[in-house]
């Protein structure tokens, strides 16, 4: 009997969307990975590989205590945002912006498709690749996210890790979601470059959902010039004790069960996450760079029953303490404007002084040629007058 390649691996993708929908997406990514093992071309294989692989972080965020009985070297006491956009630490913010860009791109494409195919905790999942970029991004969040980590394990990577590994790191780097047209029940494709590579070893630190541990999600806080290491659990305790929360969520009453759930974990984390990145602010550029964002994230969770007079009052006294030091701020960049103004003029006369030099030498130079040229007229002269001697002195003939 004629083996049917296609029809298997169409098979196999079928299994991981099936497995998606039950949230079992380490089994989803290793039926997809048999799919692109027999069919590499295989239609969606690859975006679904890389949400399934995204989508296993999500899950894990909120099931640290079902996993922990499990040895797993790479399941970190956190969050390791290195492994979920398939980075190493070494790795620059070009780089991060690129891969959360491509990895929230694949999510929300997956959102515009029209073919019933949804992706269940996708939101945590953007979620998740936002927190990467701003820790990632910034560089004192991202030095205190490596000390932490350092005491995570011992390791970067996996010690199996290969050229396969690498290379698919680059196909994730290079994804584009395909084109799709909105008015159309079939997604219309656009080709896609992407690079083929062995899938067998396409993360060290997704292997399953029956193999992987963890332990609560770890968060640093900096008090004073020490660094202090606080669970993240601790970070939200003192959060809520602070600030008692009774949020009503009516917004996310169309959803149910476990999605609901991750959602309000979600914004419970982005209340916590708001009101830490508040008071780590460390000079008024800090804020105003910031600070449209804070007050979008405020209406949000605003909308969800969160209370937040006391985010809202620290921002609106941080403000005012900022103003104060914008005049100083404008008079600096006016003695910055007339420190670039004299340094145009310098350099304007110097080439004025260069030009007014080659003038010079290019005077020099036409003098030497009028001098040579009177020397000749002289020496004409002289013939002439020696000329008309000699035939003045003749004799008589």
């Amino acid at each position: 009997m004629i083996r049917n390649v296609n029809k298997e691996a169409e098979n196999a993708v079928s299994n991981a969307k099936s497995c998606i929908y039950k949230q079992k997406y380490g089994d989803a990514r290793r039926s997809v990975q048999e799919a692109l093992q027999l069919n590499p071309d295989l239609r969606f294989g690859f975006e679904i590989l890389v949400i399934s692989e995204t989508l296993f972080y999500a899950k894990e965020s909120k099931e640290w205590e079902e996993r922990k009985e499990y040895g797993n070297p790479f399941a970190y006491s956190g969050i390791d945002y290195y492994s979920l956009l398939h980075l190493n630490s070494t790795a620059t913010i070009s780089e991060v912006k690129t891969r959360c860009e491509n990895l929230s791109s694949c999510l929300n494409w997956g959102k515009k498709r029209n073919d019933g195919f949804n992706f269940p905790c996708a939101f945590v999942a953007v979620s998740l690749i936002g927190d990467a970029k701003v820790v990632l991004c910034d560089q004192q969040k991202r030095l205190l996210f490596d000390q932490t980590r350092e005491t995570w394990a011992l390791v970067d990577s996996s010690p199996n890790s290969g050229d396969g590994e690498i290379a698919f790191k680059q196909a994730y780097l290079d994804w584009e979601p395909p084109g799709f047209d909105a008015n159309c029940n079939n997604v219309r494709l656009r080709p896609v470059k992407k690079p083929r590579t062995d899938y067998s070893t396409v993360s060290s630190c997704v292997i399953g959902e029956e193999q992987c541990s963890s332990s609560p999600v770890s968060g640093c806080v900096r008090v004073g010039e020490e660094i202090s290491l606080e669970s993240r659990e601790d970070v939200k305790k003192r959060v809520f004790d602070a600030m008692p929360q009774t949020p009503h969520y009516h917004p996310l009453d169309k959803y149910k069960g476990r999605l609901r759930e991750g959602m309000v974990k979600a914004f419970e984390a982005a209340f916590v996450d708001l009101s830490e990145e508040i008071r780590n602010l460390v000079d008024p550029q800090s804020l105003w760079s910031r600070l449209k964002g804070f007050k979008e994230q405020l209406t949000q969770l605003e909308e969800m029953g969160f209370n937040v007079t006391m985010l809202r009052e620290r921002l609106d006294k941080l403000q005012e303490i900022a103003k104060r030091e914008q005049p100083s701020q404008v008079a600096a960049e006016e003695f910055k404007a007339d420190i670039r103004n004299e340094e145009a003029k310098i350099s304007f006369v110097r080439t004025r002084i260069m030009e007014l030099e080659g003038d010079i030498e290019k005077s020099k130079v036409v003098i030497d040629n009028r001098r040579c040229k009177i020397e000749e007229l002289k020496k004409d002269s002289f013939k002439v007058v020696e000329e008309f001697k000699s035939l003045a002195k003749s004799t008589w003939n």
